[in-house]
């Protein structure tokens, strides 16, 4: 309960915001999701500060609309935008776009996985059939992730130490809907996800499974100069909120804050210098600090020889055997 109470009221002001961040001349994003939202505000604010950034998304229209925007709204910008086309929901959309990216950049300094979506109809499905909110949150930017690896790992060999980063879109659903213990829930005698939850528990347990990603990818990463964090961007007025009852909306919106307030929860995750390689895996909370978690999920995302029960390893062994053969 205080860590719900704590990423939801009387929250501390952000320490990176549009009048702070650093110069982002010669540093390359990706943005997921980038045109709408959270994503769009951060990349407003990367934008303005001379970043290089590719949004990555399903929506051209929006996106080319996004664009046009941002660089009417800063003119002098020396930054870049550019639009690539890609649908976390179908898997074979994403190695063509991630070949996209590596036919046009060298580097790749910032990945944020913002891209998401939050309790659809159950019945809905991915185009290989796997539950919406698993596929679309966890097994797309998994494949994204992977299929850059490459390009991270080579920029991070001329960069400083931990500046190089890929950022996991968690939320504040992982402590308060996802399955306990441990925030995933395997079917029994094996290593596969429960896919048959109610929708918002699906919800909680594909942010947890996000937590995981970022945890298991961290200590892979961290001695080759990528950090991996998880953030929460807080309780904010997005579409994101587009399946929930008008019920929930109309609670929802007592707590809600303007999607500029996840933005600096990003920015934070994506450029603070307080991130070190000891914060691999880190929970980042709004708007932007350390967070925590359930100390059941603290324990899945821990390894065995760590104190932890594993869980999180299994997590990303599904992910991986589910994606081989997409890369």
């Amino acid at each position: 309960m205080g860590n719900l109470i704590s990423q939801t009221f009387f929250i501390s002001a952000p320490s990176i915001t549009e009048k702070n961040c650093p110069d982002q001349t010669g540093k390359v994003h990706i943005v997921t999701g980038g045109y709408t939202g959270v994503g769009q505000e951060l990349v407003k604010i990367l934008y303005q500060h001379n970043a290089t950034i590719y949004i990555f998304g399903r929506n051209e229209h929006k996106a080319s609309n996004c664009i046009d925007h941002v660089q009417a709204a800063h003119p002098n910008s020396k930054g870049r935008l550019e639009f690539i086309f890609v649908d976390f929901s179908d898997l074979q959309t994403i190695k063509p776009a991630a070949k996209s990216f590596l036919g046009k950049e060298k580097y790749l300094h910032v990945l944020t996985l913002n891209a998401g979506v939050m309790t659809p109809p159950k019945d809905i499905k991915t185009a290989q059939g796997f539950d919406m909110q698993m596929g679309t949150n966890c097994l797309g930017p998994h494949l994204l992730y992977l299929l850059l690896r490459s390009i991270l790992l080579s920029t991070a060999e001329r960069e400083p130490n931990a500046s190089v980063r890929v950022t996991w879109a968690g939320s504040i659903a992982i402590d308060a809907i996802s399955p306990n213990p441990g925030g995933v829930v395997f079917l029994e005698g094996t290593d596969t996800p429960r896919a048959d939850l109610d929708p918002e528990v699906m919800y909680g347990q594909s942010k947890a499974g996000n937590l995981m990603l970022a945890n298991v990818h961290g200590r892979r990463d961290v001695s080759r100069n990528v950090l991996h964090v998880c953030w929460n961007p807080g309780n904010l007025q997005t579409e994101l909120i587009r399946h929930v009852s008008s019920f929930q909306s109309l609670v929802l919106k007592l707590i809600m804050n303007p999607p500029i307030f996840g933005a600096y929860t990003e920015l934070f995750a994506a450029v603070s210098k307080d991130l070190l390689p000891q914060h691999a895996g880190a929970y980042i909370a709004p708007w932007g600090r350390i967070g925590k978690v359930r100390n059941d999920i603290r324990s899945a995302c821990l390894p065995v020889n760590e104190g932890g029960n594993g869980m999180a390893d299994r997590f990303v062994g599904w992910c991986e055997k589910e994606t081989a053969g997409f890369l």
